[in-house]
């Protein structure tokens, strides 16, 4: 099965029967085109739709007789259903996502609600795609799914690096910097004492 395209996916099952005891110079398979395959009209699969049933007629080669084989195939192609994955998956990721810009809104003051609002966001994002990635069998390639969900951690880890950047630079701007917090300190201390200087010296002049 490939799975890149996993939970949009499109799955072709192949179907080939035959007979081993009789070569192709015995007996020729074919389907008959007054009866093709057909599918029960109330049939219906918990997971997947079927939307395709192709037939074909093909010989094959056996590697120890070398002999060929009349042989019947049948491909039945299926389409899984989103509707799970939609409720479980990308309608919580979306909401998520949408949460997070809440914190634009929030006053650059308002830290502490701010930033606990990114975290937890930041990890209900993780638990969820943990969880999504629980029901899905063990590949070594990235999904679709995969791809959804890493997109919304990043839309949602890019508000917290928003914050963080918007209130440092607002903080640099008003003189709240905290970086120059102590070259501040030195300036109005040596402020002081060049005014204490000048008021001895005037006092000396008096006197």
């Amino acid at each position: 099965m490939n799975l890149e395209n996993f939970p949009m996916d499109i799955q072709r099952c192949p179907l080939q029967f035959g007979s081993f005891g009789y070569t192709k110079r015995d007996v020729i398979y074919k389907w008959n085109s007054a009866r093709q395959v057909a599918i029960a009209e109330d049939m219906k699969l918990s997971q997947f739709d079927l939307v395709a049933n192709p037939t074909a007629n093909y010989s094959a080669s056996a590697t120890l007789s070398h002999a060929e084989y009349s042989m019947l195939l049948v491909y039945f192609h299926l389409q899984r259903h989103m509707g799970n994955f939609l409720i479980q998956v990308y309608g919580p990721c979306v909401l998520l996502v949408v949460l997070s810009w809440v914190s634009f809104w929030l006053n650059r003051e308002a830290t502490a609600d701010r930033v606990s609002l990114g975290i937890t966001t930041v990890l209900t994002m993780t638990f969820l795609g943990l969880e999504a990635r629980t029901d899905l069998p063990k590949v070594p390639y990235p999904t679709a799914l995969d791809f959804f969900v890493f997109l919304s951690f990043a839309f949602i880890f890019a508000t917290i690096i928003q914050f963080a950047v918007v209130h440092y630079f607002t903080k640099y701007g008003s003189g709240e910097c905290y970086f120059s917090s102590d070259l501040s300190e030195s300036e109005s201390s040596s402020d002081e004492e060049e005014i204490n200087t000048r008021r001895l010296k005037k006092e000396s002049v008096i006197h």
